[in-house]
This record gives structure tokens, C-alpha cells and sequence, in this order.
């Protein structure tokens, strides 16, 4: 009789690409939304509160942040905590960095004369996707391999007690009167914010970066159980009931704290947090199979060992595209009504121009990969 063998690190690691290959596929279809009345409503982030497929995905990635975070450490060679906290401090400021670059490109826009006017200073948004990852894994990085399992959950539980008391005392929840969009007034004023809600308020801001940490810290320990002496089937199924219990939870803070992806609402961690885990029992079954192994996740592993590359490669050409314009339209839109409105629809042409314009950063992840190019920060 043979006994099951827990996980190598080599397959956990397998299992954290196809989940991150699988994140970036995801958003950039969510990403390549034309206009809400043109995509499928699984497809757009839910309005305020509630919840919808694509508002997984930025969860997920800091989801698996964490991962990386716990598994990389333990195969780094030990260092002292100066050198430590060096490369951290390194690797968040350029992750900033690049995701200054995201949030603002392509730093200019076109006259109605077709002439370039740079973006000013004063109107450059400060904070966004990468700029949070930067924070998170700054702070994670530096803090959960010091930490026990014990004090990481009460860190956790302190973050989500203390953001979800704050926001009770500080606003009446709403997209107009909310203490993360006051906070952000107050230190950046309303030209460094997010505009695309209609009004300036920023879904990753600054105060909002606090109960996101969570989900951070929620990967690393998820990473930590894994590395447990158990079987297979019992990781499996203890992932299955933590998920589930996760889900619950979140349901149940749900009747008092609405589940929102834009004020990152304690509810909206523990659902999130419950989904990845739910996720990753489901791929960590699924890749000692051999047709999944050699199809699916072997498809997906660009993506997941240059996700920072194909997310700033595709969305700086997107905001390129949706700047330049040609006989008066910008060149985003007139690929869309030209190449696949015009015969297949509006939504279906919509969804199939997101799927073409995904299959293009993949082309970009296999060239690299086959290369062995992999951006590092």
C-alpha cells in the first residue's frame, strides 16, 4: 500500500503560476472593457456594494503576492535583516514606480488640433494596482517570517476590526462620504485621485491599503500550512473547509459591513481571501493530473512567470491606444468597430476583442519565455 506524499515545492510553485497566469488572463479581458453597456455584466466590477466575478481578480494577485513572499524566503539564502530590508525597499520602490508609470500613461493627451499636451504634475494620479502591491508586499515581506501563525492572524484580525471601525466612524459609506476618500483629499487633493467612479475618489488608496494587507498575509500563511507534513487529500480538504469557513464569515459581515471592492471592506477580504483559497485547493488537485499538468497549466505558465511585464505591457498599449486618435476616433475604439463589431456584434464583438488583444500579451509571454526573459524588479 502506498501513501500519498505531500507537495514539493517545486509543484506548489507550479500551482502559484497557473493561479497568477490565470489572474492576469482574467484581467486583462476585465480590463479591455469598452463601455459598460458593451461588455457582460460578469465582466465589470460591481457598482458599490456587492460583488462580481472581475472583482476577484485584484485580490487574487496580492493573494498570491503573499505566496510568493513565504515560498521565496524559504528557498533565499539568509541574510541580515539590513540587506533584508534593503532588497525590499528596493523591489517596492520600483514596483511604485512602474505602477506610476501604469496609472498615468501615456502622460500626455491630443487636442482637438491633434497636438500633444503633456500632463501636468498637479494632475498625476499617485496611487493604483501596482502602487498597493508595492505597500503590501513592502510591509508583509519585511514582517511575516518574524511573525508566528498566532500573531499574523491577530495582526489580521486587529486590521480588518480597526479599517472597519474607522470607516463606521468617519462616513456614511457611500462613493461621496467615505473616510478612505477623505483621507485622500486631505494628503493628495482631488487632481492626484482616480477620476473613472465620476467623481475623484480613489479604489486604492491610501487607508484601503490597510485591510488589503490581509489578503497578503492570508497567501503566506496559506503557502506556510502547505509546506505541513499532510497528504494531498488532506490538504485538499483542509483548504476546502478553511475556504468555506472564510465564505461564510463574509457572508455573515456581509449583513452588517456590505461587501465592496471600492472601499475593500472587511467582508470583501474574507470573501476574497476565502475564494483564492477555495481556488488554490482546486489547482493544487488538479496538477498531479497529467492532462492538466501538460495543457492547461503549461498554457498558462507565461503568464505566471511574467505577470509584471504583460500587465504593464498591456495596459500602457491600451492607454496609447485610447488616446491616439485617427479621423477624430481614438485607434482603441476604431479596432474594435472595424475588426469585430462590424460582423460579430456589439457585446460579442466586445468580449472576442478582449480574448484577441489577451492572445497578443500572451504571444509577448511566450517570446520571453522561450528566451528565458523574465522581468524581475
Amino acid at each position: 500500500m502506498t501513501t500519498a506524499q505531500p507537495h514539493s515545492p517545486v509543484t506548489r510553485f507550479e500551482a502559484l503560476d497557473v493561479l497568477r497566469g490565470l489572474t492576469l488572463a482574467f484581467m486583462i479581458v476585465v480590463n479591455m472593457s469598452i463601455s459598460p453597456s458593451l461588455s457582460y455584466a460578469p465582466l465589470l466590477h460591481a457598482t458599490w456594494d456587492g460583488f462580481t466575478p472581475t472583482d476577484v481578480v485584484f485580490p487574487t494577485f496580492l493573494f498570491v503576492v503573499g505566496a510568493a513572499i513565504w515560498l521565496t524566503g524559504q528557498h533565499a539564502p539568509k541574510q541580515p535583516f539590513s540587506q533584508q530590508l534593503r532588497g525590499v525597499m528596493t523591489r517596492s520602490v520600483w514596483l511604485f514606480f512602474w505602477g506610476f508609470v501604469v496609472s498615468n500613461a501615456p502622460f500626455f493627451t491630443l487636442t482637438t488640433d491633434n497636438h500633444f499636451a503633456w500632463i501636468a504634475l498637479g494632475h498625476l494620479r499617485i496611487f493604483g494596482v501596482l502602487q498597493r502591491i508595492a505597500l503590501t508586499y513592502c510591509v508583509v515581506a519585511l514582517t511575516v517570517r518574524r511573525l508566528s501563525i498566532a500573531s499574523v492572524t491577530l495582526i489580521c484580525c486587529g486590521l480588518l476590526l480597526g479599517y472597519s471601525s474607522l470607516c463606521l466612524w468617519g462616513g456614511a459609506g457611500t462613493l461621496a462620504d467615505n473616510l478612505p476618500l477623505k483621507l485622500d483629499l486631505w494628503l493628495w487633493g482631488a487632481d492626484h485621485l482616480y477620476h473613472g467612479e465620476g467623481v475623484p475618489f480613489d479604489p486604492e488608496g491610501l487607508l484601503s491599503t490597510l485591510p488589503a494587507l490581509v489578503n497578503v498575509y492570508a497567501g503566506a500563511l496559506c503557502m506556510r500550512f502547505l509546506q505541513r507534513s499532510f497528504s494531498l487529500e488532506i490538504q485538499k480538504r483542509m483548504l476546502i473547509g478553511y475556504g468555506l469557513l472564510l465564505v461564510i464569515a463574509a457572508l455573515v459581515v456581509n449583513l452588517w459591513i456590505p461587501i465592496n471592492k471600492k472601499l475593500w471592506s472587511s467582508s470583501y477580504v474574507l470573501w476574497t481571501v476565502g475564494i483564492d483559497v477555495l481556488m488554490m485547493s482546486v489547482i493544487m488537485a488538479l496538477m498531479p493530473l497529467p492532462w492538466f499538468k501538460n495543457s492547461i497549466a503549461r498554457w498558462l505558465k507565461p503568464f505566471g512567470v511574467n505577470t509584471l511585464a504583460v500587465y504593464v505591457f498591456a495596459e500602457v498599449l491600451m492607454a496609447i491606444l485610447g488616446t491616439l486618435r485617427v479621423n477624430g476616433k481614438d485607434i482603441f475604439t476604431l479596432l474594435y468597430t472595424q475588426l469585430f463589431q462590424s460582423w460579430a456584434g456589439d457585446k460579442p464583438g466586445s468580449l472576442l476583442y478582449a480574448l484577441a488583444f489577451m492572445l497578443l500579451c500572451y504571444g509577448l509571454a511566450v517570446w520571453m519565455h522561450k528566451r528565458k526573459l523574465y522581468w524581475r524588479v
